[in-house]
């Protein structure tokens, strides 16, 4: 990693390489209970990874569909958390 710097509104941006703006940028809107938390903004490297990439943005966006219906992170929850490492979500798709 380059750096790390401190981001808005408190927030912390860590920076491996200088942002590319080819890039798409998604972002989650994070509650804790129904207070507003934050947000999480992520840069996704469709220049190294651009099937990886493009799957997660259309779960971001809730642009990828199952029968017909959209399946994404839109009100999934965390279940993991430790702390500054890293963050796991639920299985969106079964609900758990």
């Amino acid at each position: 990693m380059a750096s790390g710097g401190e981001g808005g509104a408190g927030g912390v941006e860590w920076h491996g390489r200088p942002p590319n703006p080819k890039n798409p940028i998604v972002f989650f809107d994070l509650t804790i209970g129904s207070t507003p938390a934050g947000r999480i903004k992520m840069e996704l490297f469709v220049d190294i990874a651009p099937k990886t990439a493009e799957n997660f943005r259309q779960l971001c966006t809730g642009e990828y569909r199952k029968a017909g219906l959209p399946v994404g992170y839109k009100g999934c929850q965390f279940h993991r958390v430790i702390k500054d490492f890293m963050i796991q979500a639920g299985d969106f798709v079964k609900g758990a």
